[in-house]
């Protein structure tokens, strides 16, 4: 299992990936957010489906040149627990706005007091439900002792340095061009800059998260369960060395006003509210994530690693209903508000049309106006 120096250079990758979405695109990576918005046909489509292409692709390369970072689970689970954990995932990210990635590495990394409550709400479901269910014992992990942390894998190290340098010069070599061009951006080089970014960016994310640790359910279980005596914390720096380049990214933004180099719009959230929803979602997608071991993103690269495995097929099947589920009842209580709101316009028409008539009826009768321009009259002096 990947250690304490594989975190980190995981969670480097995954962060970059991060800074390069907000500083170039003013676009949030947040898994969870980018299929609910491909699911609700939101804005930036096309940035949307090519990052869940460069998912797959990095998916691909896991499989094909590391195998053990997206292990086989199937049989060693039961799939009540996988479904049952996709559905809460699914369903308590889009309620909550967000998951590890978009709260904890992006909302955090803004300074985000919304997402640092909805991070610590996870963190804790997701703690107590892996500690409640036995998770580390529904994967058969209970006895496996964890390798010295910080002790490196150098083979994954060096295959880690291969598969990201060009991705990561790639995108450097965007960026610079970016700041030579700054203001000059048309949306043509927008629009064509978008699809390319999104697929290096999914790329650099998914192996982040292969080389991290994150696509393997047993070690993020053994991270939650701190009861047990082979704890395993090294997916605490996973996060950690994300946030220190996506804080720098964010703060950099801020100093621009919140200017993306290659679009005119910026897409970071600006809301602020502490809502029930915010916190509900969060204990719902902490409970998926003790449950199974699984968030949006790892969830995605394990599909798209193995798609023929009945675990990833059952657990990403199960969230993708979960989100649908939550987006039909958006769109259930949005009819309702609108059709409550149509109500009260028909209501008030009809009130103004005959507040109107009325006017009309007392001017057309002598009697009338002499009686109201009395009022008026009396009301004066």
């Amino acid at each position: 299992m990947p250690g304490v120096i594989e975190a980190v250079c995981g969670g480097l990758a995954i962060g970059f990936s991060v800074a390069v979405n907000a500083v170039l695109l003013g676009r949030v990576t947040g898994i969870s957010g980018i299929v609910g918005g491909i699911l609700a046909r939101q804005s930036g489509l096309r940035w949307r489906l090519s990052f869940l292409g460069g998912l797959a692709g990095g998916g691909w390369i896991l499989r094909k040149f590391l195998p053990n970072t997206v292990p086989i689970v199937s049989g060693t689970v039961s799939t009540l627990r996988l479904a049952a954990a996709g559905l809460l995932v699914g369903f308590g990210t889009r309620l909550g706005s967000g998951c590890t990635s978009g709260h904890g590495v992006c909302g955090l990394g803004r300074l985000s007091k919304r997402s640092l409550v909805n991070v610590l709400v996870f963190m804790a479901s997701g703690a107590l439900t892996a500690i409640l269910t036995g998770s580390v014992s529904a994967y058969g992990a209970g006895s496996v002792v964890t390798k010295d942390l910080f002790t490196p894998d150098k083979n994954l190290l060096k295959s880690f340095v291969s598969f990201t340098t060009p991705a990561i010069m790639s995108l450097l070599g965007i960026v610079g061009a970016s700041f030579a061009l700054d203001a000059n951006v048309s949306k043509k080089v927008h629009d064509f800059a978008s699809p390319i970014i999104g697929s290096a960016t999914g790329y650099l994310f998914a192996i982040g998260l292969g080389v991290a640790g994150m696509t393997n359910p047993v070690q993020v279980v053994r991270f939650l369960d701190f009861t047990k005596p082979y704890w395993n914390p090294s997916l605490a720096f996973v996060m950690g060395s994300a946030l220190i380049v996506s804080l720098s990214a964010f703060s950099f933004l801020r100093k621009r006003k919140n200017q993306p180099l290659l679009s005119s719009q910026c897409y970071i959230p600006c809301v602020a509210e502490i809502d029930k929803n915010l916190i509900i979602g969060g204990a719902l997608f902490g409970a998926g994530w003790g449950l199974g071991g699984f968030c949006p993103g790892p969830m995605l690269v394990s599909f798209f690693s193995r798609p023929e495995e009945q675990a990833n097929q059952v657990v990403t099947g199960a969230m993708l209903i979960g989100a649908f589920l939550y987006q039909q009842m958006e769109k259930s209580r949005e009819t309702s508000h609108d059709t409550a709101k149509g109500e009260d316009t028909r209501r008030e028409t009809s009130r103004l049309n005959e507040s109107e008539n009325t006017s009309e009826r007392v001017t057309s009768n002598g009697y009338s106006v002499q009686k109201v321009d009395s009022v008026f009259n009396e009301e004066d002096g």
